[in-house]
Parts: C-alpha cells; sequence; structure tokens
C-alpha cells in the first residue's frame, strides 16, 4: 500500500508506504496543547486572586511585585515567581468540554459565592489578559480539577495540587523581611 504526499509550500507530489499513516495521531486530543498557559508570552502587570471568602491582587513593576490589595505592602517575589513557574508547567489532563455554553454548573466553574474555587486573571492594565476559573474534582478523583480558561473557553482536568497555594491567605504572599539585600552588594 502507498500514499499520495503534498509537502504545503511545495508544488511536488511524493509516493510513500501507507505504513507512516500509523504515526499519526487519530484522536483530536493528541493534536491539541496541553498547556494552560504560555507565561512567557502572555503581557500582564496584574494577577488578581479570588476564592471563596477572600481575595488578593498583587501588581509587577520592575520585576517586583507588590500586593495591592487587600493591603498595599511588599509581596514574596521568589515564592510568586516559583508558584507562576507552575503554573506554567501545569498540562491538561482530559479535555471535557468544548462547548462554549457548557453547564459550568456541573463543574463547579459557575459565578457565585462559593465557586469557582479558584478564579486566577491575568491583567495588563484594564485588559483581561487570561483567565483561569477551578471548581469541582471529577468523581472519586480529589487530586484533580475541573478548569476553564478564559482563550479557549473550553472546560479541561487538570492536576489540582499546583493551585492549591493560590487558595492561601493574602498573608502567604508577603514578604517579611526587613530589608533585601543582594549576596553581591
Amino acid at each position: 500500500d502507498q500514499v499520495f504526499l503534498e509537502v504545503v509550500g511545495n508544488p511536488d507530489i511524493y509516493l510513500a508506504g501507507a505504513d507512516w499513516l500509523q504515526l499519526i495521531p487519530s484522536d483530536k486530543n493528541q493534536w491539541r496543547d496541553l498547556s494552560l498557559f504560555d507565561l512567557g508570552r502572555l503581557s500582564y502587570q496584574t494577577i488578581q486572586v479570588r476564592s471563596p471568602g477572600r481575595g488578593f491582587e498583587l501588581e509587577r513593576t520592575n520585576q517586583l511585585w507588590m500586593m495591592k490589595k487587600p493591603v498595599t505592602a511588599r509581596a514574596d517575589n521568589a515564592r510568586i515567581n516559583e508558584l507562576l513557574e507552575r503554573l506554567q508547567r501545569l498540562r491538561v489532563r482530559q479535555f471535557v468540554s468544548d462547548d462554549a455554553r457548557a453547564d459550568l454548573e456541573m463543574y463547579g466553574l459557575q459565578n457565585s459565592p462559593q465557586t469557582p474555587e479558584l478564579d486566577l486573571s491575568f491583567w495588563q492594565g484594564t485588559n483581561l489578559a487570561a483567565e483561569l476559573k477551578v471548581g469541582y474534582s471529577p468523581t472519586n478523583q480529589p487530586r484533580l480539577a475541573f478548569a476553564r480558561r478564559q482563550d479557549p473557553s473550553n472546560v479541561v482536568v487538570i492536576d489540582r495540587e499546583a493551585l492549591r497555594p493560590w487558595q492561601g491567605a493574602h498573608a502567604n504572599f508577603l514578604d517579611y523581611h526587613f530589608i533585601s539585600v543582594s549576596p553581591d552588594s
């Protein structure tokens, strides 16, 4: 068995053995990008964090994080950058729904006083650059959670553990050092 191939941008037609077709993914999810965000390419200066009963806002200026709400104070740069790196490494475990009008209540992703369990939004000025809402866990899988990104607005399953620190009190993100001195000073 053989197949004809055309390379995009090349006018030539090639004849190849059909057995290489087995290497092409047959499931649409195998073609999808499993990353939640590409924070390196995302332009943002503010992170708003909301979970039931609490919330805070962080702002980055000159690569330094400051807490803006509920108090104005220096933020723990190392901790925030480490949590952002964890978020960058977080991958989609399963694609659940691509329906933009999906019933968000069944996933714990609707807006109410108790849900979502976590709402992380990244802002550039007054423009929303990206958002991640984290809801309930799938049945019998407490280490996982349903999540929805702003774009694409599909419902996915992700690991919950990397996001737990974001659900903590705002005080966990403050810098408690009296002064900051670099070792080279």
